[in-house]
């Protein structure tokens, strides 16, 4: 197609395997849509729905059992995640309470042993 005007240029082609890939593409497509209708029919059959209810029912039986092992361990994994936000808290509140800062930074000046030895030996002289 020309962009200007929608008319289709002579000489302008798509490559063979643009082609091809279109072609395919379209092909699939049709084969699903012609594949719709059975498809929907069978859905609709009791005989697969009985199926599938059997095997949800007699034979997924393991399947169930590990999922509530995974639910229950995932509970647990929460109460601890709970209980340790609730520890964190309760210890951040008592360093709160009993540790007041105003926010400011005192800083605790302690002189070095070597410092304390030369003063102590000046003192003498």
């Amino acid at each position: 197609m020309d962009a200007n005007d929608g008319s289709c240029d002579n000489g302008n082609f798509i490559t063979n395997s643009e082609y091809a890939r279109v072609e395919t593409y379209t092909n699939s497509i049709q084969d699903l849509l012609n594949v719709y209708p059975s498809m929907e029919h069978l859905l609709e059959c009791q005989i697969v729905k009985d199926a599938f209810s059997q095997v949800l029912v007699d034979h997924c039986k393991p399947m169930k059992k590990y999922a509530k092992m995974a639910w229950v361990g995932m509970v647990f994994l929460g109460v601890i995640m709970v209980l340790l936000i609730l520890l964190w808290t309760i210890k951040a509140s008592h360093e709160h309470c009993y540790h007041v800062s105003d926010g400011s930074v005192e800083p605790h000046c302690e002189v070095p042993n070597s410092l304390k030895s030369r003063a102590a030996k000046e003192i003498e002289i």
